[in-house]
C-alpha cells in the first residue's frame, strides 16, 4: 500500500511515532511484502478499524488535493 501511495508514510509516523521504523528500507521492504495492515496494527497496538479510517481519510485527503 505505501509504494502505492508513499505520502501514507509520513502520515502514519505523524499519528503513531513506532511508524518511524518504515524509514529503515529493509523494515520497509519487510512490511511492504509480507505483512498485512492487520499485522502491523496488531504489532504496533493499533486498533485496526481506526486505522483503517486513518488511511482512507488520508488517502482521500491527498487525491482531492490532486484535483
Amino acid at each position: 500500500m505505501l509504494q502505492a501511495y508513499p505520502h501514507l508514510k509520513d502520515r502514519l509516523i505523524e499519528r503513531n511515532p513506532k511508524f518511524k521504523r518504515l524509514n529503515n528500507p529493509v523494515v520497509f521492504n519487510i512490511v511492504g511484502k509480507f505483512a498485512a495492515i492487520s499485522d502491523v496494527a496488531r504489532v504496533l497496538g493499533e486498533d485496526l478499524d481506526a486505522l483503517l479510517a486513518f488511511l482512507n481519510s488520508a488517502i482521500d485527503q491527498n487525491q482531492e488535493k490532486r484535483k
